[in-house]
């Protein structure tokens, strides 16, 4: 909503182009996640439909909070919360 608008910018602002892009989070959904360390967004998660079995997990993670587990909760939730409406997770990552 409104008031994580600043921090997704943020958000935005510390990441690559691409890894924005791939990573299916915007900006302005309304439909999203996220863990917050102090002021920051650690990781943004957020889930769409793909057909009607799939829900597709579109997740980033901040890179000064990569390797410390975010995106890893992050997914887990988001897989948890596809299942509890008996949809099928599918996740796709850049290889980096």
């Amino acid at each position: 909503g409104p008031k994580s608008r600043p921090a997704l910018e943020r958000l935005r602002q510390a990441c690559t182009e691409t890894e924005w892009d791939h990573s299916g989070v915007e900006v302005d959904a309304a439909d999203q996640y996220g863990i917050l360390e102090g002021e920051e967004l650690a990781a943004v998660g957020r889930l769409e439909g793909w057909g009607e079995e799939l829900l597709h997990l579109g997740l980033l993670t901040h890179p000064g909070f990569r390797g410390r587990g975010y995106g890893r909760r992050m997914g887990a939730a988001l897989c948890l919360e596809a299942a509890s409406h008996g949809k099928v997770p599918q996740y796709r990552a850049l290889l980096t």
